[in-house]
């Protein structure tokens, strides 16, 4: 018997195979159930990217005193419009345990998982391949087991591009 995050994994690429299935149609939103063992998740609807929908590739290399991160030139698909993004760095933890001092859980402990505990606006992103250096953190870092770096149309619109990178507790901010 599989983990839970295998079932997880399994029910994603099940979805996406799906999704992909439902592109390939001509109507315009396709229901896609999950497998029902994952009972958070009853199913899932999904509008079908418009034609001018496209991604941007994000890649994270480690070194032992820097992460160097380059971002791919948009598509020509993204055509001549001008574009405006915002490069994120997100710190997670997988795990924090807090303890509630007040309201109805008060004096109890919670364990949440994959916490985000800082973002930082690491630069802009005009639609030009890109890469630069983040260095190693100070003491001032917050806490994190591993990054992930974001490509946002607008600072706040849609995500074009995202990478993670697990056990990576040392990489600051520009």
């Amino acid at each position: 018997m599989g983990s839970r995050s295998d079932e997880v994994e399994d029910a994603v690429d099940e979805a996406a195979d799906a999704v992909d299935e439902a592109n390939d149609d001509e109507e315009d939103r396709t229901e896609i159930t999950l497998p029902a063992e994952l009972t958070s998740v009853a199913a899932v609807v999904r509008r079908r990217p418009s034609g001018n929908a496209w991604s941007v590739a994000v890649d994270l290399r480690p070194t032992a005193q820097k992460l160097h991160v380059a971002i791919g030139g948009a598509p020509e698909t993204a055509g001549k419009a001008k574009i405006d993004a915002t490069i994120w760095l997100f710190r997670l933890r997988s795990s924090a345990t807090v303890r509630i001092l007040a309201g109805e859980n008060g004096g109890r402990t919670a364990t949440y998982r994959n916490v985000v505990n800082d973002i930082a606006d690491v630069g802009r992103w005009h639609g030009k391949a890109v890469a630069f250096d983040l260095p190693r953190a100070g003491a001032k870092t917050p806490a994190h087991d591993s990054l992930v770096v974001i490509v946002q149309q607008g600072g706040y619109g849609r995500v074009l591009g995202a990478a993670f990178l697990g056990q990576a507790t040392y990489y600051a901010q520009q």
